[in-house]
């Protein structure tokens, strides 16, 4: 029996990647019954007969570099335990929400940012300061730039499996 949870995280530690404590409440064997339900004859109090008491559990979890909006994390025996101590224990699988980031979008792992241009630098070149996830970066404007135009800056995107993106 898995257990679905959503971690939500920030564009930052999406790209950096990040470890994190984790807690959330797994369905375990109620210890007062033995996982039967009932004590005695009697219906268990502890766990209303169901067999099971949910307990919060903390883990550590590691996100790695370069995590994407909808990336899931399996945390392998993790999930509800099972009904029997011969049977193993599901998953707990965490979705990976990332915040949107106020600058930037992502498309896999290249970056994209508007950066307003001047009318004179847009026609003529020149060059501005543009951010990037390791700080600005001079970038030479060519003349007769069109509006909308895509300028790539090779490496500066996500790294995720030793790629890096633009």
């Amino acid at each position: 029996r898995d257990i679905e949870r959503t971690l939500r995280v920030s564009f930052e530690q999406a790209v950096e990647g990040f470890q994190s404590k984790f807690r959330y409440q797994r369905p375990e064997r109620c210890d007062v019954c033995g996982g039967t339900g009932v004590v005695a004859g009697r219906p268990c109090s502890a766990c209303g007969r169901t067999g099971e008491r949910n307990v919060e559990k903390t883990l550590t979890v590691n996100v790695p570099q370069g995590a994407a909006d909808g990336d899931r994390i399996r945390l392998r025996g993790k999930g509800a335990q099972a009904a029997s101590s011969q049977a193993k224990s599901g998953d707990l699988i965490l979705n990976i929400v990332v915040q949107p980031h106020a600058v930037f979008t992502r498309d896999g792992l290249d970056l994209f940012a508007r950066v307003p241009v001047s009318p004179h630098d847009a026609m003529l070149g020149g060059s501005l300061d543009v951010d990037t996830l390791d700080g600005a970066v001079r970038v030479k404007l060519p003349p007769a730039l069109s509006a909308g135009q895509k300028l790539r800056l090779a490496g500066r995107g996500v790294t995720r499996g030793g790629k890096t993106g633009a």
